[in-house]
């Protein structure tokens, strides 16, 4: 247990281990031996073994790892999970999640807490996936969703943010909606030299998952 976790709640205490957990049984998935739980970077981020990517998330009484080797062109992965938001919060959050030009875009989606838990954990794990690249917190509006429907989500980096990523990267951002919340995951692949989408990108192979529930 990290130093600064030792004085947390029960609770707290029992997310991250069950989170590392999580990450522990994927990395032996993937085929690495003895795999020991992640230790934490700066900004709590998990520290994978060389030639992984890989991120946690964990709420609502459940835990999950994602992880995926680079040598299938992957470049970065971010996983979240979130309650919905609550109804007296929503007023309060969208100005902090959506911009005007996002709200206009997605207002003619059916309910509006919906809508924000998506886009709040869509962009989590987006700056998740990203974080070993910047090494810094994003700000919510520093990546704008185009687009959100049928358990997918276009994103587009603004110019600052996008200066400071890799080129050449494919984003896929999906979510699904529980009864308690929203699990959202993206995936970054690097484009293949010719500039066709991998298949690992389509077809979602070789990403491992473990999930834990309370």
């Amino acid at each position: 247990m990290p130093a600064d976790l030792q004085g947390a709640v029960l609770k707290r205490q029992c997310e991250y281990l069950a989170g590392r957990y999580c990450a522990v049984q994927a990395m032996g998935m993937a085929g690495i031996l003895n795999p020991e739980p992640p230790l934490r970077g700066s900004g709590g981020a998990p520290i994978w073994p060389a030639g992984i990517r890989g991120s946690i998330s964990h709420s609502c009484q459940q835990a999950v790892a994602i992880l995926c080797r680079t040598d299938t062109g992957c470049a970065g992965l971010g996983v979240d999970i979130e309650g919905f938001i609550a109804d007296d919060s929503l007023d309060t959050v969208m100005p902090l999640v959506l911009q005007t030009d996002e709200w206009l875009l997605l207002q003619s989606y059916h309910c509006r807490r919906e809508l924000l838990t998506v886009a709040f954990s869509v962009k989590e794990a987006f700056y998740k996936a990203i974080y070993p690249y910047i090494c810094r917190f994003a700000d919510f509006h520093e990546v704008v969703i185009t687009g959100l429907g049928k358990g997918r989500a276009a994103l587009t980096p603004r110019a600052g943010l996008a200066a400071e990523l890799p080129k050449n990267i494919l984003i896929q951002a999906s979510y699904r909606m529980g009864s308690c919340g929203v699990e959202s995951r993206v995936v970054m692949m690097r484009r293949a030299e010719k500039g066709e989408v991998p298949e690992t990108f389509c077809e979602g192979s070789r990403l491992i998952q473990t999930q834990w529930a309370g």
